[in-house]
């Protein structure tokens, strides 16, 4: 109810006025963390959601690797921490979370580089190399 005076005179009015609660669901999720990790290293990922009120939080999705790059035996926990392994050359995978809330789920996607490290200068590395009719194994020594 308000009401207003001018000139002496007032006028009163009322307005009815409805408050419905309109519920925040999931807008959608980012994650983030190295866009590079070195071979046989870890590397941590977080991920965060977007809410239809704009505001964020942290969550804990499910996390999965789409794509190895032809790689074995990389993992990923529960707590998104990235395992990786030896490469030959520099491999590009792609990690996975899916996040549900409210009946919503989203799911996000993020490339990592798998670097491959070459030895530092100066280390020695040996190779046994198979014996020839009559010979013993023949030791090849390579220095960087």
């Amino acid at each position: 109810r308000g009401t207003v005076t001018a000139e002496g005179k007032s006028w009163t009015a009322d307005l009815d006025v409805v408050i419905k609660n309109i519920p925040v669901t999931l807008s959608s999720i980012t994650i983030s963390g190295p866009t590079t990790v070195e071979e046989k290293k870890t590397g941590n990922y977080t991920c965060l959601a977007t809410m239809s009120d704009g505001s964020t939080k942290s969550v804990t999705p499910s996390w999965s690797i789409q794509s190895a790059g032809g790689l074995t035996g990389l993992a990923i926990s529960a707590s998104g921490v990235l395992t990786t392994v030896e490469v030959t050359a520099n491999t590009v995978i792609t990690l996975a979370a899916t996040y549900s809330e409210g009946g919503v789920s989203m799911s996000a996607t993020y490339n990592v580089t798998v670097t491959n490290v070459a030895p530092p200068a100066g280390v020695v590395t040996q190779a046994l190399m198979p014996a020839g009719a009559g010979q013993s194994g023949i030791r090849k020594v390579f220095t960087r």
